[in-house]
């Protein structure tokens, strides 16, 4: 994460030095423009969400030792979209709060092949999450203008999941397909808090661009202790080994293109 977080910090250097470049007048980069509280900067783009630790979410859906499903399937990495706006409070632009949101569509697969028949299991969850957060600059860099920064947040996430079965008889031609698709488990919120640390890169004012690395929790507040749902993210309640919802840890990365109004 840190290497990655480094390369994205050269590639924001050489795209704004190529900007400053070709501008006649060179701003004293300690030079602060004039500040209207708040300033409001808003941007998008793309986030990640990778389960780590052990939970059953993290499992195949169908193990080879049974034929009920068990596993949530999410074992790589998930792609998604964040939105932001971020709030600035003092003429240092040190302090900052932000708001937004996180939409990720969790998906697992699996194919079964046997004889006269294939198999697929597809398991979706959708987890759209409200985010309201903190944000402190702690160091500014020569390259590319940049600011480092932490932050921490709260997110409420809302979980709703399905999951679609098709049989494929290749015995028959053509071949039968039977098909089902279902909801899964009832749809639930959950409170949980995250840890960022990121940087802030000027490429052409008042474009910014943002990337940071993170760990989160979607349920560190509010998980369902009584055993009536199961783990958060798995399909079926029957077949928890444990019943009894355990607290989920993910990493996260996210890049976004910010505007500054």
């Amino acid at each position: 994460m840190i290497k990655l977080i480094g390369i994205l910090v050269l590639f924001v250097s050489v795209l704004s030095n190529t900007s400053v470049g070709q501008n006649a007048k060179i701003i004293s980069p300690k030079a602060k423009a004039p500040f209207t509280f708040p300033e409001v900067e808003i941007g998008a783009g793309l986030t990640t969400f990778y389960l780590n630790g052990d939970n059953s979410a993290r499992d195949l859906i169908y193990p080879k030792d049974t034929i009920r499903s068990i596993g949530g399937g999410f074992s790589g990495s998930q792609p998604g979209l964040a939105v932001r706006a971020t709030f600035i409070l003092d003429p240092e632009r040190t302090f900052r709060i932000i708001a937004g949101l996180d939409y990720m569509v969790l998906v697992g697969q699996q194919r079964i092949e046997a004889s006269g028949f294939s198999f697929y299991a597809k398991h979706t969850v959708s987890i759209p999450a409200a985010v309201l957060g903190f944000e402190y600059v702690f160091a500014e860099l020569p390259l590319a203008k940049a600011k480092a920064f932490a932050g921490v947040d709260i997110r409420n996430t809302f979980v709703s999941g399905k999951f679609n079965r098709t049989i494929v008889y290749t015995n028959f031609k053509p071949f039968k397909v039977d098909e089902e698709e279902f909801s899964t488990k009832e749809s639930v919120s959950r409170l949980g808090m995250g840890l960022r640390l990121g940087i802030e890169g000027e490429l052409s004012p008042p474009v910014t661009i943002t990337m940071s690395g993170g760990y989160s929790s979607i349920n560190l507040f509010n998980p369902n202790t009584s055993g009536s749902r199961g783990q958060l993210l798995t399909p079926s309640v029957s077949e928890d080994f444990d019943r009894v919802e355990r607290v989920l840890g993910n990493l996260s990365f996210t890049m976004m293109v910010q505007y500054k109004f």
